[in-house]
């Protein structure tokens, strides 16, 4: 048996249970896992604003290592992997266009309940991982082997949120030096799109978020200009942009009215790149006239267009090269069984990523 974190119903209580794995078949990999973090697509799962099934186990960004492999695996026990929640294929019509992010064999592992609690309850891993837990078995599409040796804490979000800020800026939106780039929502994913605007040479980078401690962790890491939202936010942004507006505004939140706000940043031309994960039932409006007339581009970013059999290696060498301050990005590690306080937090709006040991559960149960 194992210890895993549960939501049984949309919005219901996270609580830390019992449960038992699955031997690996062909092609999957059981996994103890190291280190994982609190993503907000992981409390959105958890609401039921993103499709799954419930019960559910949240947990999608994190590190591990191999225990044992099904035939066909391709891994040996050992193995240190990095957890890929979009989970491509490698051989679908978008994975052959690098566009893994958005391949259309999804592992079936994240529609099969498979996980069983100690009560007979089958419960599903959310997102093909639901990695809240000590160990996991999942399909060898959802993970990757780790090319480079980190501590597992900062290990554990190259898997979301430094994926997915890498991916924003550099496959999305495409910036080039020289070029100006909003960020609005300086959480995890945003600071780590704010350092890949600075290491690719953009500028100025501005970020927007309304909690002053995450607009000071902005500018620790490389933000020119940290703004509050506000009525007076588009003519600051101008200010120092020659009047025109950026040239790219990633929106890191998922919400209706920072996408609008995104779109009022943004200059003639430029682009609004929605990174973050919204509520299917959050509607964004715009007129035809302004869609027109603006001659601007919207784009949604699946996990930053991140793909991650080619650009995998590109991230971690900018890692290794000091591109991100992962120590700095992540707290200090905790057991599963202070969830309640994490998640606290994370609706607070602290800075950084929670990240969970789970080795440390037991160890203070």
């Amino acid at each position: 048996m194992v210890q895993t974190v549960v939501v049984r119903e949309p919005g219901g209580p996270w609580v830390l249970e019992e449960a038992r794995l699955p031997e690996p078949g062909a092609g999957q990999v059981h996994v103890r896992v190291d280190a994982v973090g609190l993503c907000r697509t992981d409390v959105s799962l958890a609401h039921g604003g993103l499709p799954t099934k419930f019960p559910l186990v949240p947990g999608h960004e994190g590190v591990g290592t191999v225990l044992t492999a099904g035939p066909g695996a391709g891994y040996s026990a050992g193995d240190r992997v990095v957890f890929v929640w979009t989970a491509p294929c490698g051989s679908c019509w978008y994975c052959a266009r690098g566009e893994g992010a958005l391949c259309e064999r999804p592992p079936a592992e994240g529609r099969t309940p498979s996980v069983e609690l100690s009560d007979g309850t089958l419960v599903v891993p959310g997102l093909g991982l639901g990695a809240f837990a000590e160990e996991i078995v999942a399909s060898v599409a959802s993970v990757r082997a780790l090319p480079i040796p980190l501590p597992d804490a900062q290990a554990a979000v190259l898997g979301c949120a430094v994926s997915t800020g890498f991916g924003a800026v550099r496959s999305t939106a495409g910036v080039a030096a020289g070029e100006s780039v909003v960020v609005i929502g300086a959480g995890g994913v945003g600071l780590c799109a704010i350092q890949t605007a600075k290491d690719v040479g953009a500028g100025p980078v501005i970020a927007v978020d309304p909690v002053a401690e995450r607009r000071d962790l902005a500018l620790k890491y490389g933000a020119d200009l940290a703004l509050e939202p506000g009525l007076t936010l588009p003519a600051r942004v101008r200010e120092v942009t020659d009047g025109r507006g950026a040239d790219h505004v990633l929106e890191c939140v998922g919400k209706s009215a920072t996408i609008r706000q995104a779109w009022t940043l943004a200059r003639r031309g430029g682009q609004v790149i929605v990174v973050g994960a919204g509520a299917k039932t959050d509607l964004v409006q715009f007129s035809a006239l302004e869609l027109f007339h603006s001659g601007k581009t919207l784009r949604g970013s699946v996990h930053g267009s991140f793909d991650v059999d080619s650009e995998l290696g590109l991230l971690c060498e900018r890692v290794a090269a000091g591109a991100y301050d992962l120590a700095g990005l992540v707290g200090e590690p905790m057991g599963l069984d202070r969830m309640p306080e994490a998640l606290a937090a994370l609706d607070a709006g602290s800075g950084g990523r929670s990240v969970f040991a789970p080795a440390l559960t037991r160890a203070r149960r």
